[in-house]
């Protein structure tokens, strides 16, 4: 029961909250608990998985380099904050849709990502052909993997309503290919974004790049290889070709590479 004078005491804890700043730095911050920029450690570094913040080649737990390139191929920022109800692996998820990359573990067992970005002026991109070892070719064009309009509801308003229990959405982007739902009808992509960013360039970004790729039936390919797979990575262009698929030096963006270190030798990639 309460009475007269009774005191209470509240304590406050801090939310994970960022301002203007890149969404690999916000991910890194959430894996080690520690500012990307200064080294400082994050009042909620509780709540992180506390990885290494090693900015070394020596960190166990992240690949530092993979990283640092996908921070000089970010080109916007992110404002928002992480609910306490949200799982890291949501938390991660949210991020990552922003750009167009992955977010994996890498061959060494350390966390890795990657921001896809075009580097003009490269050297030559490693060629697979079927004349040159590769041993298994599949590839493939589905209208269900196309996508001609895409829907993002945002946080429009720089401002988060703290009592809200639901969020809620105050923006809406749409980017569409009017030929390609002419022509195929419309396959929609639905997504949602609770941050926020100047001129609204996070959501821009992934919605026209999605159109860019997938308004049309995007190729798929999956073959085996031998050794000279051993050095391609996720992220990692590469120019493809089949003689009786009537496919010659085909750009692909590797999404998967499975290496297998077993007699007889082969690796499997994806793109």
């Amino acid at each position: 029961n309460l009475a007269l004078d009774d005191a209470f005491t509240f304590t406050t804890v801090r939310m994970m909250e960022y301002n203007a700043i890149s969404p690999i730095k916000i991910i890194w911050s959430i894996l080690t608990g520690y500012d990307w920029d200064t080294g400082v450690i994050e009042e909620w570094n509780a709540r992180t998985p506390q990885l290494s913040n090693d900015m070394t080649d020596g960190n166990a737990d992240i690949d530092i380099n993979s990283f640092k390139v996908a921070i000089d191929n970010s080109s916007f920022t992110l404002k928002g904050y992480v609910g306490w109800e949200v799982s890291l692996i949501e938390i991660i998820q949210d991020i990552i849709l922003h750009f167009l990359g992955s977010f994996y573990v890498n061959e060494k067992g350390q966390i890795a990502v990657e921001w896809w970005k075009p580097r003009y002026g490269d050297s030559a991109l490693r060629t697979f052909s079927d004349t040159s070892k590769i041993t298994r070719f599949l590839y493939r064009r589905e209208m269900e993997s196309m996508i001609n309009y895409v829907h993002v509801s945002y946080m429009k308003l720089d401002s988060w309503d703290w009592a809200a229990a639901i969020w809620e959405y105050t923006g809406i982007y749409i980017a569409s290919n009017s030929t390609s739902i002419t022509n195929y009808k419309r396959m929609v992509k639905n997504l949602t974004s609770r941050w926020w960013a100047s001129s609204q360039t996070h959501v821009k970004y992934v919605a026209d790049r999605l159109i860019d790729r997938y308004s049309s039936p995007p190729f798929e390919v999956e073959f085996d290889t031998g050794t000279d797979g051993y050095m391609a990575y996720i992220g990692q262009k590469a120019l493809v070709t089949d003689a009786k698929g009537s496919i010659t030096n085909k750009i692909i963006d590797i999404v998967m590479t499975q290496k297998v270190f077993e007699i007889p030798t082969r690796c499997r990639i994806r793109g």
